[in-house]
Order: C-alpha cells, then sequence, then structure tokens
C-alpha cells in the first residue's frame, strides 16, 4: 500500500528541506531578497505553516537548482537536478522548446540531400547529404562534409573533423538544425 503524507507532515517537510537549502546562504534575508519574495511568507513556509503558489514553487526550485519532490522528500534522497539546455531558466523563455518537437510527419527521417552557399566562398555552393533521425522525442540530424570541402577550409580531411551533429527544431516557415563539428571545434545554425 503506498504511503499518504498528511498536509501538515508534508508542510513540515517542506520546511525542513527550504532551512537545510537556506542554510547555504549567508542568511535568510538575503535569500528572500534574491527570490523577491516577503520574509514573513517564506518565515511560513521555514515553519511548515503554509504551501507556495505553484509559480513561487516554481521560483523556488529554480533558485535552490532542485524540483518540487522538495515538498515531500527529504532533501537528502532528491538528487541534484540540472535543467537540460533549453530548459535552463537563463533562456527558456527565449528557445520555445515546444518547437524543438518535430514531427515525422512535418520532417520524415531518412536521408536528405541538400546545398548550401559555401561560409568561405560566397560565390560556391556546398553539396553533401545528412541524415534526420529521432531519439528520445528529438529530432537530430549527422552527416559528414566531402573531403574537398573541408580542405577549402584548411582543415584536416580526416573522417573525424568532416563529420557533424546536431538538432532540429522548427522556426517560422521551416525547420532549422544547430550543428557542430566534434568537440564543437566550430558551429554552425543551418536548414
Amino acid at each position: 500500500m503506498e504511503k499518504t503524507l498528511k498536509p501538515v507532515s508534508t508542510r513540515a517537510q517542506f520546511g525542513r528541506n527550504l532551512r537545510l537549502l537556506s542554510s547555504r546562504y549567508p542568511s535568510v534575508s538575503e535569500v528572500c531578497r534574491q527570490l523577491d519574495i516577503n520574509r514573513a511568507q517564506f518565515n511560513r513556509y521555514l515553519n511548515g505553516e503554509s504551501y507556495p503558489r505553484p509559480d513561487m514553487l516554481a521560483r523556488i526550485c529554480d533558485f535552490f537548482e532542485t524540483d518540487a519532490r522538495i515538498l515531500t522528500d527529504p532533501l537528502e534522497t532528491i538528487a541534484k537536478t540540472q535543467p537540460d539546455l533549453m530548459n535552463h531558466p537563463e533562456i527558456r523563455e527565449f528557445t520555445a522548446t515546444q518547437n524543438t518537437k518535430v514531427t515525422e510527419e512535418a520532417l520524415p527521417s531518412g536521408i536528405y540531400r541538400f546545398s548550401r552557399r559555401s561560409f568561405m566562398f560566397p560565390e560556391s555552393f556546398v553539396i553533401g547529404l545528412m541524415y534526420i533521425y529521432r531519439r528520445d522525442g528529438w529530432t537530430f540530424i549527422k552527416g559528414a562534409e566531402t573531403r574537398k570541402s573541408v580542405r577549402e577550409q584548411g582543415l584536416s580531411d580526416d573522417a573525424s573533423v568532416r563529420q557533424y551533429r546536431g538538432y532540429v527544431q522548427k522556426l517560422e516557415g521551416g525547420f532549422g538544425a544547430m550543428v557542430s563539428r566534434r568537440n564543437a571545434r566550430r558551429a554552425r545554425s543551418t536548414l
């Protein structure tokens, strides 16, 4: 049988967790300033007297780099969560993560031929093949530039240098891809 927590015990657990997280800062007042929260309200959370609103809970979780399990689970059992890059609080409102979900119908998996203007020689075009595939809910792209193309850019024509990978997302009027060579030596947005 699943253990059901009573509201009093969950508020108390949240208060304990919040106290532990706040202890990493010089003072509770400093935490309140950084969270932009009223000190009296924050004290009610610390004392297990109330829960935060969902928007405040999200702000608290982002600030302490944790998740909503701080309401119910002891802090030591919660692994520190790292938001994925597209959902990081610094850029989340600018990345439109819903655009990273590209359906199979919109852009079928498979091999595509492409041409693009050369970055080195704007009067020339590069022609190549790329593979679009899906894994873990993301749409990925991988391919390799021709030996001639990488030599013209002053790079080694070794296969590891010619390879690139990235992800695809929806944009107004089409798709875009952020691609990079191995170890992110060079990156570009394309498609």
